[in-house]
């Protein structure tokens, strides 16, 4: 699978399904893709509402950094602090 360092996948025994975390790289891609998500429901307005959970998210670069921050609270590892 080609992801280009955006997720990583936990190795598991042949026949079971693996688990995908994002990296910090993926993570740096979501307020692309809220923007792209922007000009996607302008072009076709009936997409709009696909994802109502994230539609408070739009034009607001702090909830897309927080949602960020939870993002990599729940992907990447913890790492120990001095």
């Amino acid at each position: 699978m080609f992801t280009m360092g955006m997720l990583t996948k936990e190795d598991v025994p042949c026949g079971m399904q693996g688990a995908y975390s994002l990296t910090e790289k993926g993570i740096s891609l979501v307020p692309l893709l809220f923007e792209l998500a922007v000009v996607g429901s302008m072009l076709d307005p009936t997409t709009q509402t696909t994802v109502p959970q994230y539609a408070d998210l739009y034009g607001h670069p702090e909830r897309i950094a927080a949602f960020q921050d939870e993002l990599r609270s729940r992907h990447l590892p913890a790492t120990p602090t001095v």
